[in-house]
């Protein structure tokens, strides 16, 4: 080989050496300023200029999480929902934890997720979001929504509470969410469910909401195939176990019930297992373990009517009367004040609340033992009323937590 030849070769090498280097530092550089040109074009509804701009950075760096969010953005907007979601996926899993975009683009997975009807999935992505970020409201909005759309009263209930002082900032726009002021009719909700199955037959969610919508209309023979249908698709579902537990043991199978809670481990967290434990400790003359299995459930949930007025009623049957009195007494006050506060949630609605009524509004969460709730609405006589207070006659009617 000449020397002519050697040079040639040398700066070639030295060319596809340097080529990745160039070709990074140029990625890097241009993520950013095309993130933000593309941002620009959407504002303005203009897709092909917004995906125009993301175009050679696909290209060049087909994982790049900036690239793959805007064209994910540009697919929903254009209504391609499925295309969408296999954007928002790889822009999840290309980005960094903790990093804005890897935030945006969950949030938009889970959304997407929702809108295309697909429940199991979103509901794994926006549960593991708040895990990942637990100030983010918005996931818990999208969750809030599933959860009532499939009965989960309780559930949409404690999503938003959970958050309730994490942060000042944001404490009125969950105390605006906690308001679930149409409970969807149980026959709507079958309408509703056999329609998503139609185009999703093996979402396990949307079987177990089926059944229990038929549960609620009486009509047991529609919902055993459901729950079974659910219970074959996630076998090891805590929750699905313990509701179709409690379906069972509605339904006169009290073994099926039963053999479904023994090979259920405990939870210290899960006030249903526990009630359900106690129901069937109850069925069985075992009047003595089901008060300690509902003290389990009331310690989770202190508030429960129904937990309050099943101890009270096993104390009674062990003769213990003036304990049971005492209880029926709690019982009373709380539904009293849950009863105020739907009165007064009703009124704020109507017209603008001035800082004594959300004074009066904590006080009577405060009876209805929610101190946490309370303090939250206390708070806003110090922050909402020092500025503009009209925004609060939108809140409505508070979501009953007992309501299942």
């Amino acid at each position: 080989m000449n020397r002519v030849t050697r040079r040639i070769v040398a700066t070639s090498a030295l060319v596809m050496l340097t080529i990745p280097f160039g070709m990074k530092f140029y990625v890097e550089s241009q993520s950013t300023a095309s993130q933000r040109q593309a941002g620009k074009f959407l504002l303005l509804g203009d897709v092909p200029q917004a995906r125009a701009q993301v175009k050679w950075l696909h290209f060049l760096s087909p994982s790049n999480p900036i690239a793959l969010h805007v064209l994910g953005m540009c697919e929903e907007i254009e209504g391609n929902r499925t295309n969408a979601i296999g954007f928002y996926q790889q822009a999840v899993t290309e980005s960094s934890l903790g990093s804005d975009l890897h935030q945006q683009a969950s949030i938009r997975l889970g959304i997407s997720l929702s809108e295309e009807r697909l429940f199991d999935r979103a509901e794994d992505v926006l549960t593991t979001h708040i895990e990942q970020y637990p100030e983010s409201n918005q996931p818990r909005a999208i969750l809030k929504t599933i959860y009532v759309s499939q009965l989960r009263l309780t559930e949409a209930y404690r999503v938003l509470i959970s958050a309730i002082g994490d942060t000042s900032d944001n404490q009125f726009i969950l105390l605006e969410l906690l308001s679930v002021e149409n409970y969807p009719n149980a026959n709507d909700v079958v309408t509703y469910m056999i329609d998503i199955l139609k185009d999703h037959p093996r979402q396990a969610s949307v079987h177990l909401a089926l059944g229990v919508a038929y549960w609620r209309t009486g009509d047991f023979q529609n919902a055993r195939p459901q729950f079974r249908e659910a219970l074959t698709l996630r076998p090891n579902d805590r929750r699905f176990r313990i509701v179709a537990a409690e379906f069972y043991l509605e339904d006169g199978r009290q073994q099926e019930s039963m053999a479904l809670v023994d090979n259920t481990p405990p939870d210290d967290n899960d006030d249903h297992y526990w009630s359900l434990r106690s129901r069937i400790a109850e069925r069985e003359n075992r009047f003595e373990d089901a008060v300690s299995y509902m003290d389990n459930a009331l310690r989770i949930d202190p508030a429960e009517r129904r937990y309050i007025y099943s101890k009270a009623r096993l104390l009674q049957r062990l003769g213990k009367s003036a304990q049971a009195e005492m209880l029926h007494t709690q019982v009373n006050r709380i539904a009293a004040a849950s009863l105020e506060l739907l009165g007064l949630s009703l009124q704020m609605a109507k017209v603008s609340p001035n800082a004594d009524d959300i004074v009066r509004l904590g006080d009577q969460y405060e009876l209805a033992e929610r101190p946490q709730v309370a303090d939250a609405w206390r708070s806003l006589t110090s922050t909402t009323f020092e500025g503009d207070a009209r925004q609060l006659n939108q809140v409505s009617a508070d979501s009953p937590p007992n309501s299942r």
